[in-house]
């Protein structure tokens, strides 16, 4: 994208932003934005906040490609734990734009999927409850703002943009990084021994370490990785090695 195209985007944020003003200020919703991703590729970023556009490009971060978001209607999350699961990019914007609690409503049309989210700040919880019991309500406002701003969407539909995809790996990598975040480092030396085909107690011999805390230690990957044998964990193990090949440390 361009500084020319960077600027007419921005510009049109502050008139989304006067827009959403008299719907959402009173709540305590400070920020929203808009994504379309379209299925060949093509994508564009809109928000009521220039500054968020502005970072969310200097940071090169990237939209989610279409086959991400699939599934119509109402995603939520919130709070740090929830914000991790989901993505670094959302944790770097909560911190720097002081927003927390949101939601994403995906609308999924024949030739792209646009992707509408709401956030509060992090001392209003109670919006996620708020939330789920106005859907109707914000379904009628994007529905509204896709009227107001229909010219300009359709020439950013037809303007070839820039704003990078996340790659088709994207969600096996997410999945991976909730799976593997509560693993000890001490869990994944057990890990590493399993996949060289040690049994628990040749692992405890080379860890210098009990065959008893061996045998705990398999137990503790076996309930965290939501599997029943050695050789699933061996399985899940080379799944993360081959997306994170140049850390042996737990994300």
């Amino acid at each position: 994208m361009n500084n020319h195209e960077i600027y007419n985007i921005c510009a049109l944020s502050n008139k989304i932003k006067e827009f959403y003003n008299p719907f959402l200020n009173d709540l305590g919703i400070n920020y929203t934005h808009q994504t379309r991703v379209f299925n060949n590729g093509k994508s564009f970023l809109l928000t009521n906040n220039p500054k968020y556009l502005q970072h969310f490009i200097d940071k090169k971060y990237a939209l989610p490609g279409v086959g991400i978001y699939t599934k119509p209607g109402m995603h939520l999350w919130s709070g740090i734990t929830g914000l991790q699961n989901y993505d670094s990019q959302v944790i770097d914007m909560r911190k720097n734009f002081n927003i927390a609690h949101q939601i994403a409503m995906v609308y999924v049309e024949e030739e792209f999927v646009d992707i509408f989210a709401l956030a509060s700040t992090p001392n209003k919880p109670e919006m996620v409850n708020y939330f789920i019991n106005n859907k109707d309500r914000f379904d009628n406002l994007f529905a509204n703002y896709k009227d107001t701003f229909k010219r300009e969407l359709e020439f950013l539909g037809k303007k070839p943009l820039s704003i990078p995809l996340r790659p088709k790996n994207f969600i096996s990598k997410r999945r991976l990084l909730n799976e593997f975040h509560n693993i000890s480092l001490r869990e994944l030396d057990c890990m590493q021994q399993l996949k060289l085909g040690l049994t628990a107690k040749m692992i405890a011999k080379q860890l210098v370490i009990s065959h008893r805390t061996v045998e705990r230690h398999i137990d503790n990957i076996r309930e965290k990785l939501q599997v029943k044998s050695k050789l699933e964990i061996v399985q899940k193990y080379n799944e993360y090695l081959a997306e994170f090949p140049d850390s042996h440390c737990p994300p």
